[in-house]
C-alpha cells in the first residue's frame, strides 16, 4: 500500500488583529526573531503598548524564540501561555480575540506577582522534595496525594491573585484609554466562561479553584462589579 506523505504544515507568524466595537484596534505582530509587540490602537495612534507593563528585562515571545533557547540550552522551556521566570519570558500562542486581552494581562499578573512568593516557594520545596523521594521510592501514595494536595491549594492562590490583577487592570483601561472590560464580558458570567475555558487548557477548572479557595469567586465578581475609576 502506497503511504501518503503530508507535509508538516509551515507555521506563519503570529500577525493579528482584532477590533473592538469603536474601531479601536488590539494587534499582535511577531518579528523575525519570534519577539511580540502587542498593542491597541486608534488610528495610526497607539494607545496602549503592553510592552510598558512587563518588569525589568521580560519579553513577550513566540514559539520560535523559545525553540532556538531550547536548542542553545538543551532545556525544555516552551509552554503556551505561561511565564518563565528563569529567563524572563512571557510565552504566548495566538489570540482567539479581544477578550484576550484579559489573558494576556493574567500571565503580567503572574509575571510580577509569584516572582519569590510564598505559594511559590512551598511549590518549589515540595516539587523537589518529591521527585527526589520519588526516585528513591521512598514516597508512598498517600504522601504522594497529600504532596498533590498542598500543591493544588497554593496554585489555587497564585490563579486567585493573577486573575483578580488582570480584571482590576482591565477595568481602570475605562478611565485611562476608553476601553471597558464590560464590552468584551457583558456579565459575570461571560467572565468566568472564558477564565474557565483559560484554566482548562493547562491547569485545574474554575470549578476546581472555587473548592479550593472559596473567595475566589467572591473576590473576582467584586472586582468586576466596582465602579470604574
Amino acid at each position: 500500500m502506497e503511504q501518503i506523505k503530508q507535509k508538516e504544515k509551515k507555521r506563519e507568524p503570529i500577525d493579528e488583529v482584532y477590533y473592538f466595537r469603536d474601531g479601536k484596534e488590539f494587534r499582535i505582530t511577531e518579528n523575525d526573531e519570534g519577539l511580540l509587540s502587542i498593542v491597541v490602537k486608534d488610528g495610526d495612534k497607539i494607545i496602549i503598548d503592553f510592552e510598558r507593563l512587563l518588569a525589568d528585562g521580560y519579553k513577550f515571545v513566540a514559539e520560535p524564540y523559545v525553540r532556538r533557547l531550547e536548542q542553545e540550552t538543551g532545556k525544555k522551556i516552551w509552554s503556551d501561555w505561561q511565564v518563565d521566570q528563569n529567563y524572563k519570558l512571557v510565552e504566548l500562542g495566538h489570540f482567539d480575540g479581544v477578550e484576550d486581552i484579559l489573558g494576556l494581562l493574567h500571565e503580567i499578573g503572574h509575571m510580577h506577582l509569584d516572582q519569590n512568593s510564598k505559594e511559590q516557594k512551598i511549590i518549589k520545596r515540595i516539587t523537589e522534595k518529591y521527585q527526589a523521594y520519588s526516585k528513591a521510592h521512598r514516597f508512598s501514595w498517600d504522601e504522594g496525594l497529600i504532596a498533590h494536595k498542598v500543591i493544588a491549594r497554593q496554585e489555587s492562590v497564585r490563579e486567585r491573585r493573577a486573575w483578580a490583577y488582570a480584571v482590576e487592570v482591565m477595568k481602570n483601561f475605562k478611565h485611562l484609554y476608553g476601553l471597558d472590560i464590560k464590552e468584551v464580558f457583558p456579565s459575570f458570567e461571560s467572565l468566568k466562561i472564558y477564565i474557565n475555558d483559560a484554566l482548562s487548557s493547562y491547569r485545574e477548572h474554575y470549578e476546581n479553584l472555587v473548592s479550593l479557595d472559596p473567595n475566589f469567586e467572591d473576590e473576582l465578581r467584586r472586582l468586576f462589579d466596582k465602579p470604574n475609576k
